[in-house]
């Protein structure tokens, strides 16, 4: 039987994260954020929090990126 993931169930979302382009990356935070606020508004409350664990980890993946990309970047005095 197949499945709408492309990762091993075992797999943490932590190391998929890694896996993911950028922008695939930045879709998966958008869509759940979507998902949050379009739950939370059907039920006319704020309780529904998908996962903070997810959040997190997008966060800080793509912190890490960027900080890489600073790093490498030269420095031609414009950021």
């Amino acid at each position: 039987m197949g499945s709408a993931f492309p990762f091993e169930e075992d797999e943490s979302f932590d190391r998929k994260v890694k896996c993911m382009a950028d922008e695939e990356l930045l879709e998966f935070w958008e869509e759940s954020q979507l998902l949050e606020n379009m739950l939370n508004a059907g039920a006319g409350t704020n309780r529904y929090v998908l996962s903070p664990e997810y959040e997190r980890a997008i966060l800080k993946e793509l912190f890490l990126r960027r900080t890489r990309q600073l790093q490498t970047a030269p420095d031609t005095g414009q950021r």
